[in-house]
């Protein structure tokens, strides 16, 4: 569990603890819900983040092999001239 996980656990436990039970609002209960939804978008965020890297390694080696290619090419032009 991260740090952000143990407060949220702490800041649900306060609420239900101001709230007898659970029921009713508080701000710590508030604050839990805006902190879960904060990890859920940062989980989100962090997996495009990937998607992304994955996507620059893959476009890195088309345009490797786009350049050598392309050197390839200009080599036999040259040859030819």
């Amino acid at each position: 569990m991260t740090d952000v996980e143990y407060l949220i656990e702490d800041l649900e436990r306060a609420h239900k603890f101001r709230t007898y039970g659970g029921d009713g609002y508080s701000i710590q209960g508030k604050a839990a819900a805006q902190l879960r939804a904060l990890l859920i978008e940062i989980d989100a965020l962090k997996a495009r983040v990937d998607e992304l890297l994955d996507t620059k390694h893959y476009l890195n080696e088309a345009l490797l092999e786009a350049r050598a290619e392309l050197n390839l090419k200009e080599a036999m032009l040259r040859e030819r001239s």
